[in-house]
């Protein structure tokens, strides 16, 4: 069933809120298992792992963290601003009232005398240039 939100029943900035806890949950996640590689206990499995390789994944959480929120932040002002609460974008924009002025096409057919090349209009009998029968 389609609901007021395209086929789904929560509104678009529920979902750019959980993304962003996903993200940064991600990213704590993965800050945590970059910091666990830096080890000096000798009985940890990590112990003497390079420590260069620890980098990436804590780069990667870091990213992942700043995105995520940076969507929570979005979300909670798209909640505030009241972005996609029940009304579309369009419906916000006011409308010009509707125009009573009407424009009436019309199309004006001539036609060329056949004895001095005279332009005339379709219902004329006579040529207005020269007199002949149309």
């Amino acid at each position: 069933m389609n609901g007021p939100y395209g086929g789904q029943n929560q509104p678009p900035w529920i979902g750019v809120l959980v993304f962003g806890i996903f993200l940064t949950f991600g990213g704590v996640m993965f800050l945590a298992f970059g910091a666990s590689m830096i080890s000096d206990d000798p009985y940890d499995p990590f112990y003497g792992f390079d420590r260069e390789a620890s980098r990436t994944p804590m780069m990667m959480g870091a990213v992942m963290l700043l995105f995520g929120l940076i969507l929570i932040v979005v979300a909670i002002w798209m909640h505030k601003a009241g972005i996609g609460e029940g009304s579309s974008a369009v419906a916000q924009i006011p409308q010009p009232p509707p125009s009573t002025e009407y424009h009436v096409v019309r199309e004006v057919i001539k036609v060329r005398c056949r004895y001095c090349s005279t332009l005339n209009d379709v219902n004329a009998k006579a040529c207005t240039s020269c007199g002949g029968v149309l």
